[in-house]
């Protein structure tokens, strides 16, 4: 086979060979940019994904007396919840489970010696929930009027939150956990 073609190759005109060459570099050239297009759509793509990327994080708050623990999205997209779970003392309690969470937390409440009303605030967060660019949301709000900084860490310690969530791509899933909350703003 190679010999034929060498035979056909030593037949040609110099026209001819300068055609097969033409043809060879425009096949090429072709071919280069299919593959430069390609790389340039999957470089976009990847680009799309991160500039709508939720980022959920748990801030710290204290105010007057109470200590609160808030969602907030930082991220560039909104972010939809697909599960909340409940760390009180190590024991994982979801919303909807027996007992629910705030029964769990009332339970905590009592062992540091807080009345039940001190829990003014959980915020259960259904399935699909969307939270928008920059959304909070107050997850636990506590009322703790005679508690020392300390103790009111240390009591926000004993409280996780985990929160599982996905972009505007049902494929990337991320999570939150208020054990790892980065920053404690003023207010």
């Amino acid at each position: 086979m190679w010999h034929e073609f060498v035979c056909w190759l030593s037949r040609m005109t110099p026209d001819g060979v300068l055609t097969v060459i033409v043809l060879g570099v425009q096949l090429w050239l072709i071919w280069r940019t299919y593959r430069l297009s390609r790389e340039a759509e999957a470089r976009a793509q990847r680009h799309d994904r991160v500039s709508v990327r939720p980022a959920l994080e748990f801030l710290t708050r204290g105010e007057a007396g109470s200590l609160q623990l808030v969602l907030k999205n930082v991220g560039k997209g909104p972010a939809a919840i697909v599960e909340q779970t409940f760390i009180v003392d190590g024991r994982p309690v979801r919303p909807g489970d027996d007992p629910d969470p705030s029964k769990v937390i009332y339970a905590l409440l009592a062992t540091v010696g807080l009345p039940p009303t001190s829990l003014q605030n959980i915020h259960e967060v259904a399935p699909n929930t969307w939270m928008g660019v920059d959304e909070e949301h107050i997850t636990i709000k506590i009322a703790i009027p005679t508690f020392a900084r300390e103790q009111a860490f240390a009591l926000r310690d004993r409280i996780r939150i985990k929160m599982t969530y996905r972009s505007l791509y049902p494929e990337d899933e991320y999570e939150a956990d208020s054990g790892f909350v980065t920053r404690n703003p003023a207010t």
